[in-house]
């Protein structure tokens, strides 16, 4: 199985910002913000590299270590703002319908210290009736609750355990099966994402950094993981590469 790990497009936090400081439509941006207009730049211009076809139309076989290649047969998302309008693009781009995975959010979800001293507070994300009307196009699992899928106790350090369900998860659907998967996820969850897949206990000192909407591609086998690369950004001009 083919499998791409792909960062979410640029975001701007407004860490600090009181609630009471913004219109109440939109304080749970703060917690959960949205793509800037680069953001979705950089989302549309992944969108039309990732439907590149890993055969063209006039090769009767792959060209052997092409990279430009993708075929993207499954799309899964991050259940945050900002991974699920990065994924819409490549949606519209492949045709597909992409599918909430809850657990590649973000390490320590949905959060927002408004620097009054309490602290970051918990917020319960995006509701289902709002992923109902923003994203419609989307596949949401049977157990994302109706008012929020976030809103736990602080994860502390199970999102090793979280994000090693997702490696686990993913290995079991490579075996005997020569799929091309995708997920949009995050920074911080794609570096610990890579450390399960590839048996790695030094997540503290080795980080694998993404820029914003950057690509890893790994081949996922029943007893096989090869890197292949980690971090491309081609699709990205000079001036629009950020978060690197």
């Amino acid at each position: 199985m083919r499998l791409y790990i792909i960062r979410h497009g640029h975001v701007t936090y407004r860490r600090g910002t009181s609630l009471d400081s913004v219109p109440p439509a939109e304080r749970s941006y703060l917690p959960d913000p949205a793509l800037t207009e680069l953001g979705r730049k950089q989302a549309a211009l992944l969108g039309e590299r990732l439907q590149r076809r890993a055969v063209p139309d006039d090769q009767a076989e792959p060209v052997p270590n092409d990279r430009s290649g993708f075929a993207i047969t499954r799309l899964f998302s991050s259940p945050m703002r900002r991974a699920l309008q990065t994924a819409q693009p490549i949606a519209t781009a492949l045709g597909l319908r992409p599918k909430i995975w809850l657990d590649l959010h973000e390490v320590n979800g949905v959060k927002h210290d408004e620097g009054d001293g309490r602290g970051a507070r918990n917020f319960p994300g995006l509701t289902r009736a709002e992923v109902e009307k923003y994203f419609p196009e989307y596949v949401i699992p049977g157990d994302f609750p109706d008012a929020g899928w976030w809103n736990p106790p602080p994860e502390g350090d199970q999102y090793l355990a979280r994000l090693g369900r997702v490696a686990q998860t993913l290995r079991a659907m490579a075996v005997n099966s020569d799929e091309h998967i995708a997920v949009v996820t995050h920074g911080t969850a794609a570096s610990f994402l890579l450390h399960a897949l590839l048996g790695s206990e030094d997540q503290e000192r080795l980080y694998f950094n993404h820029a914003h909407t950057g690509i890893t591609s790994l081949t996922l086998g029943e007893n096989e993981t090869a890197l292949r690369y980690q971090n491309r950004v081609e699709h990205l001009p000079d001036d629009m590469l950020t978060g690197s």
